[in-house]
């Protein structure tokens, strides 16, 4: 466990943002959710077997320093200056299955989702990856002895070409090994110039699935093998390389929710199950959404079997009674619309004639019955009066013009219109 702690309290860090001592107080909460190489290491011994599934390249911090000059656990983190930068470097992203012991399984299921324990990324370039899979030529990426800084002629290193450039090994777009070359002599990033993919260097590395690690009669894998591979690499984080850190079945992203939560002073048991049963709980509501849909088209057919068959059957007939049956839902919410606006202006014509009515009955509160008989017959003779006058217009205007009079008649004296015969 020699860099497990210091993982785990720089995610948690990371995550928060709060100090070393909140980070390593969070960090104590969450060992379930956090594997660390060397754990499995040391305790491999509880596997029957081990299998490795290589995924892409990835570039990542080359070693972790055993310089520990400030007290910090791991050189260059907290006091920075020139010369203590990380190095980088092409390293192998893969992700470990295994067996535990006293377990029945068949071994062509190894690299499965039931049998996967985490995912790692190596220190020292992938070399370490391909001396765990016995190869032996890994030093031999580079003929020559010009090393400016890192490891032999292998990936974890730079080396000058001689004509000002240098080269290392890199990691292309898509994931595959590749030839970097720089326009200085330290292969620094400012002056990358380009990459060229190294087809045989990517298909030594890449495998689906290898066994690392058997025993009790399983039929390859070594002790050395998985020690020179564990030994050498580290559990990556989804929340640092989103895009390089393997994730096949979703389970490092939620064990990342709960350091997150437990970074947060929440209660990462609750953040873990949420994300673990938000999948299945998705798609049980979906397939229920489905079967009450199917359920339901299936009632409405039989309900208006006769119907739909009249109009010519299967899924065309169906649609047809689905439309008119839409098109009456419409045709009653207009009619229910229509209803509902009527008796809202019958209840305020209600309510305005009985306004007008009190407005017309202000101040006949004492009215006795004389005087209210003596109003209503003054009222009748009015009504009549109006109506005699307006009876006896019509008839005037109706009357034909006198003889040598002009066409406008009457109204030549009312209005003392010239005459124009």
């Amino acid at each position: 466990m020699k860099y497990s702690a210091v993982i785990v309290g720089a995610t948690v860090a990371l995550l928060s943002g709060s100090n070393t001592a909140e980070a390593t107080v969070s960090a104590n909460k969450v060992d379930r959710y956090w594997t660390d190489a060397q754990d499995i290491l040391e305790n491999v011994g509880q596997y029957q077997a081990l299998w490795v599934k290589f995924h892409n390249c990835v570039w990542s911090e080359c070693a972790v320093d055993d310089n520990d000059d400030d007290g910090e656990g791991r050189d260059g983190d907290e006091n920075w200056y020139q010369g203590r930068i990380q190095e980088f470097c092409a390293n192998a992203a893969y992700s470990l299955y295994g067996i535990p012991k006293n377990w029945i399984s068949a071994p062509l299921m190894g690299c499965s989702q039931g049998h996967y324990i985490d995912s790692f990324f190596t220190y020292n370039s992938s070399d370490v990856f391909l001396r765990a899979m016995g190869e032996t030529q890994t030093n031999n990426l580079f003929s020559d002895d010009e090393l400016i800084w890192g490891v032999g002629k292998g990936g974890a290193g730079c080396h000058d070409n001689g004509d000002g450039s240098s080269s290392s090994l890199g990691c292309t777009v898509d994931g595959k090994y590749g030839l970097a070359t720089f326009g200085d002599e330290y292969c620094d990033g400012n002056y990358f110039y380009s990459i060229e993919e190294m087809h045989d260097y990517s298909s030594k590395v890449s495998t689906s699935c290898h066994l690392i690690y058997g025993r009790n009669g399983w039929v390859s894998g070594t002790s050395e093998s998985i020690e020179e591979l564990l030994s050498n690499s580290w559990s990556c984080d989804v929340e640092l390389y989103p895009n390089g850190c393997p994730d096949p079945y979703g389970k490092k992203k939620v064990k990342s929710n709960a350091l997150h939560a437990a970074s947060k002073g929440w209660n990462p048991s609750l953040a873990y199950n949420n994300s673990r049963f938000k999948g299945p709980i998705r798609i049980t509501a979906w397939f229920f959404l489905i079967l009450g849909i199917f359920f339901f088209l299936f009632s409405y057919r039989l309900s208006n079997k006769d119907r739909i068959k009249k109009r010519g059957g299967g899924l065309r007939g169906m649609i047809l009674v689905a439309r008119e049956d839409y098109e009456n839902y419409k045709k009653r919410r207009e009619n229910e619309r229509r209803d509902r606006l009527q008796a809202e202006y019958d209840e305020d014509n209600k309510v305005a004639k009985g306004w007008r009515r009190r407005r017309k009955s202000k101040g006949r509160e004492n009215e006795t019955p004389e005087e209210r008989k003596q109003r209503k017959k003054s009222k009748s003779k009015k009504k009549k009066k109006s109506r005699s006058k307006s009876r006896s217009s019509r008839s005037k205007s109706r009357e034909p013009a006198e003889e040598g009079g002009t066409q406008y008649g009457r109204y030549e004296e009312d209005y003392h219109l010239p005459d124009v015969s």
